[in-house]
């Protein structure tokens, strides 16, 4: 029976405070490690606008900015550059930017006495072809769409209807998707200002996201390769 007032001892005396041994956790310093990553190069974060126009920086780079006919304060978006044949560079240089010194988005190399034009596209190489003899028409593929086949697209030449949406005064260039015959992408010189060439519009199914970014770039990146071109040749 227990007695109120004294303290049993079951057997267990601990040491004093002094005598007790603090656990040590041990630690295992590794060095960490740092590997550099090569810089990629992505898209602006803005997209492409449904419209949008050409304007001169110079007297054969353009710059792409947002209409001004649909917003208040129109925004650059990218500088296209050209270059001559004989500087090693690539004829065409679209730049994720505003200015020549952005980062290289994409490029386009005109091949003379040849039919085709080289477009380069995050590092995959597309093959611009002229349709025809007599034809002003040119078709690249792209790819690989959201469908896991290759598609066609042509641009041709558009009618005033075709162009309306650009508030055109003539007739101007479509972008044709070859599986479905929608146009896709429309263009037409801007006449009588002397700081804006020409303006594009994405239409149809080219609105709505579904080509993806690699298609918009071939889109714009074609259509500036045969303007180029056309205006070399009448040089």
């Amino acid at each position: 029976m227990p007695i109120i007032g004294r303290t049993q001892n079951f057997g267990f005396m601990p040491l004093p405070y002094s005598e007790q041994q603090p656990v040590q956790m041990k630690r295992a310093h590794q060095p960490l490690a740092f590997i550099a990553s090569p810089p990629v190069l992505t898209m602006p974060s803005s997209r492409f606008p449904q419209t949008f126009v050409f304007e001169r920086s110079s007297f054969s780079n353009l710059v792409l900015s947002s209409d001004p006919d649909r917003f208040k304060q129109n925004q650059d978006l990218f500088y296209i550059a050209t270059h001559r044949a004989s500087s090693g560079k690539p004829d065409l240089v679209i730049h994720a930017g505003p200015t020549s010194s952005s980062p290289e988005l994409c490029s386009a190399r005109l091949k003379y006495f040849s039919s085709t034009i080289d477009l380069l596209v995050r590092g995959q190489l597309v093959e611009l072809r002229h349709t025809g003899f007599w034809s002003t028409a040119y078709s690249f593929t792209l790819p690989a769409s959201q469908y896991g086949w290759p598609e066609v697209f042509e641009w041709k030449k558009g009618s005033r209807q075709e162009v309306a949406v650009l508030g055109a005064a003539s007739h101007g260039m479509k972008l044709v998707r070859s599986s479905t015959g929608e146009v896709v992408a429309v263009y037409a010189n801007i006449r009588f200002r002397l700081s804006k060439k020409g303006k594009m519009a994405f239409v149809g199914s080219g609105t709505a996201g579904q080509l993806g970014g690699d298609w918009e770039l071939l889109a714009l990146l074609s259509l500036m390769a045969i303007l180029e071109r056309g205006r070399r040749d009448s040089v």
